[in-house]
């Protein structure tokens, strides 16, 4: 946040900082976490649309990262592995996605007691 601070300060024309598209992903990722964090102390149970406003927070300052730490030549490789990795599991998740629908078709799910049971549909 203090880079991104500085780069607003640096730019001669204040407002050319937001020219770039590439600068709206930091200032949206510290919204979306000041609203998660505002929403959170609001609310006296933590909601499931808080915990996804966290985990989103947390993917996009991890992009973030990364858009940063490809500058150096010795951080390159592991740039290049994270996206190898990120696109590989994308992948996976896709076919996990097909397989938990098809097993949600065929009637197969899992109880309470975290034991899978069949359950025939007529």
């Amino acid at each position: 946040m203090f880079y991104e601070f500085s780069q607003f300060y640096q730019s001669e024309p204040r407002m050319s900082y937001f020219y770039q598209t590439s600068n709206y992903l930091p200032i949206f990722c510290i919204v979306l976490y000041m609203s998660a964090s505002v929403n959170d102390i609001l609310i006296e149970r933590p909601s499931d649309l808080i915990k996804i406003l966290y985990v989103l927070s947390t993917l996009m300052s991890l992009a973030n990262v990364l858009l940063l730490v490809r500058v150096f030549k010795q951080l390159s490789f592991i740039v290049i592995m994270m996206r190898m990795v990120v696109s590989d599991l994308l992948f996976f998740m896709i076919l996990f996605f097909f397989f938990v629908t098809n097993a949600y078709v065929c009637g197969v799910l899992p109880n309470h007691a975290s034991r899978w049971i069949i359950v025939w549909k007529d």
